[in-house]
């Protein structure tokens, strides 16, 4: 080994790679299944704005920098790899407020369902309503996409239709 480390340092390093890796999974896991369960994306809401997410990766990067600049080459690449990829996975996981709406499915943050497992739903405004674990949630929906998602909700779940007035 280049650099010689404790062995506290070594397991930390290696819980911490194995954490990240175990993330990258479940993103891309939720990442093909989104596809298969939504069908096309007709609306979509993002929680992550993207200036927020560059400035502070930015920041974490200055820092990273600043912290790593005394450090061996060889441990400065362990390290900057396992940020590297830490920064993917904040990148790419999905964010609390992240809703989608497809022709075959909704998503809510990293939950992904299909029509036929709506518990409820109603479609009001620009947005399909349904519950999510007994809550109300919403995912947005142009008002012109109504009757195309209404035939497909009504194929699979039209019991499930709430009959609260909007």
């Amino acid at each position: 080994m280049p650099f010689d480390l404790r062995p506290d340092v070594l397991l930390a390093l290696a819980l911490a790679a194995l954490w990240v890796l175990a993330g990258l999974f479940g993103v891309l896991r939720l990442r093909s299944a989104r596809g298969a369960r939504l069908g096309d994306r007709l609306g979509q809401q993002s929680g992550k704005p993207l200036g927020r997410v560059l400035i502070l990766g930015a920041l974490a990067a200055a820092l990273v920098a600043v912290v790593l600049a005394d450090w061996e080459p060889a441990l400065q690449a362990v390290v900057g790899g396992l940020l590297v990829s830490a920064a993917l996975l904040t990148w790419l996981r999905p964010s609390s407020d992240d809703r989608e709406c497809g022709t075959e499915g909704v998503r809510h943050s990293w939950y992904v369902i299909g029509f036929r497992e709506v518990a409820e739903w109603r479609l009001t405004g620009e947005h399909l309503r349904f519950r999510l674990f007994g809550e109300w949630t919403a995912a947005p929906l142009p008002e012109n996409e109504h009757p195309r998602v209404r035939q497909n909700l009504e194929s699979v779940a039209a019991d499930r239709e709430s009959r609260f007035s909007a």
